[in-house]
């Protein structure tokens, strides 16, 4: 259930093996998954990204660093 409404703003860094499938003019996202891959000691990779689609785009990508970059309640 959610209970605080949040829109939060990130950046990634150094993106790397970036795959994008159905972008189109209106993009219904889903979800946002991010792992940590720092233990495959990959150079320029921390973090494997997915983004989920619900009508339109779908991605993946690795990036080196994550930065949250505003953070606005909607309440």
């Amino acid at each position: 259930v959610l209970e605080n409404k949040t829109k939060v703003r990130l950046h990634f860094q150094e993106i790397q093996e970036l795959e994008i499938a159905g972008f189109d003019q209106q993009n219904v996202l889903m979800g946002l998954s991010i792992k940590d891959i720092s233990d495959q000691q990959l150079e320029r990779a921390k973090f494997q990204i997915s983004i989920d689609g619900v009508f339109g785009m779908e991605a993946t990508f690795q990036c080196f660093k994550i930065l949250v970059d505003s953070v606005k309640s909607l309440d």
